[in-house]
């Protein structure tokens, strides 16, 4: 793909020459490329990118609405080059968040005990949800864990007392804006 800069012929100009070449611009660039060939015949995988394409312009179009979240994917917008809010927020449902870490280590089963989460994603993470379960299977507890200003990791505090610690089972529960949620298990 090529890049034309200051050169008065081709600035600002878009579209397509022939069918080999098209210009389109991109911020303050043009980009000249190869004109895509276009099949009809496309395979189930295709077609699965394709409805999640779609779902994530659908997200994108109703995130410019809200004032809120557009003024969000508007900054982040400004801080990456030659980028669109909208362009943000179909990336930002296209990638799910990450859950990186459990660390649980200072979690001996008591009451106040902290787990560390480290979650990333694209743009922001909103919520994270952990489950403690004893071996049996009952459910410990369940709460939200909080990020603290200035903190990479999100931190849970223990609600209740756990006797028998070894066998627990912590599920982690990461959500990001559009609502898409990742889902990561470790066992004490």
């Amino acid at each position: 793909m090529a890049q034309v800069k200051n050169n008065d012929l081709t600035e600002g100009i878009s579209g397509g020459i022939g069918n080999k070449l098209v210009f389109r611009q991109l911020g303050s660039r043009t980009i000249i490329s190869k004109k895509a060939r276009v099949s009809n015949v496309r395979t189930e995988k295709q077609e699965a990118h394709r409805r999640r394409f779609q779902q994530a312009a659908r997200y994108a179009k109703a995130k410019m609405e809200d004032a809120v979240a557009k003024a969000d994917y508007e900054s982040l917008a400004k801080q990456r080059e030659n980028t669109t809010a909208f362009a943000v927020a179909v990336g930002d449902y296209l990638k799910l968040p990450t859950i990186e870490s459990i660390k649980y280590a200072d979690y001996k089963g008591n009451i106040g005990d902290v787990i560390s989460i480290q979650v990333n994603d694209n743009v922001k993470v909103i919520k994270v949800i952990v489950t403690l379960t004893a071996p049996d299977g009952a459910v410990i507890e369940t709460g939200n864990a909080a990020l603290i200003k200035g903190d990479v990791d999100w931190t849970y505090k223990a609600l209740n007392a756990n006797p028998v610690v070894a066998g627990t089972k912590i599920k982690v529960v990461a959500s990001d804006r559009p609502a898409r949620e990742v889902v990561q298990e470790q066992i004490i």
